[in-house]
């Protein structure tokens, strides 16, 4: 099982710009591969790529459909008080996003 794990909205520490649209290149990048995750998990700041109007979600919504399950941290929905503007995912909690990091083969971490 592949897991990616993203804890921020962007890609890189500095230029935010810049990390924002590499996210973005990287989730439509991989859209290309016969091997795709099976997991995103989306904490922290990483919740906000699944928010209404982020040019994430599109190519979220396509790995979904390819059957990526996208998991959302509930705790960081509710203290970034955005649980109402989700449009991808499902909301997750601690114990089911530690199962699937321990139990996946290969976790990358953005």
């Amino acid at each position: 099982m592949k897991t990616i794990f993203c804890h921020d909205n962007k890609i890189g520490p500095d230029n935010e710009d810049l990390g924002t649209k590499l996210i973005f290149n990287f989730f439509n990048t991989i859209l290309e591969f016969d091997k795709i995750p099976d997991t995103i998990i989306l904490m922290n700041k990483g919740v906000k790529l699944a928010l209404r109007g982020e040019s994430t979600v599109e190519p979220l919504k396509k790995l979904e459909g390819k059957g990526v399950k996208i998991l959302c941290c509930g705790t960081c929905l509710v203290f970034f008080d955005l649980k109402d503007k989700i449009e991808i995912g499902t909301i997750s909690n601690m114990r089911e996003i530690s199962k699937i990091l321990l139990e996946s083969d290969t976790v990358i971490s953005l």
